[in-house]
């Protein structure tokens, strides 16, 4: 049922980019002028949002697995609603 791009995702030795199956996303544009801290923070904020993009697939069916198992073994137990949402917002994505 995955209709996202297939993986595995790899995220580049930089960390600025993530890719697969010929498909890259990078980011490539940087501020004019960002001090050496700032251009760190940034740098930083791009490697984690990288290994994020690269976990997402994997992250997706692990909760899918969830949600079903939790709802066949403890049917009405847990408030599912927000991961139901979550997994709902990220197929709608992928269309």
């Amino acid at each position: 049922m995955k209709q996202h791009a297939p993986g595995p995702w790899k995220v580049s030795k930089s960390g600025r980019s993530v890719s697969a199956c010929g498909i890259k996303i990078s980011q490539s544009s940087r501020p004019c002028a960002a001090s050496a801290s700032a251009q760190e923070a940034i740098d930083r904020m791009l490697q984690a949002n990288a290994r994020l993009i690269a976990a997402a697939p994997d992250l997706l069916e692990e909760l899918q697995e969830l949600v079903e198992t939790l709802e066949r073994v403890d049917p009405g137990v847990y408030d599912l609603d927000d991961a139901k949402a979550a997994i709902a917002n990220a197929q709608s994505r992928q269309d």
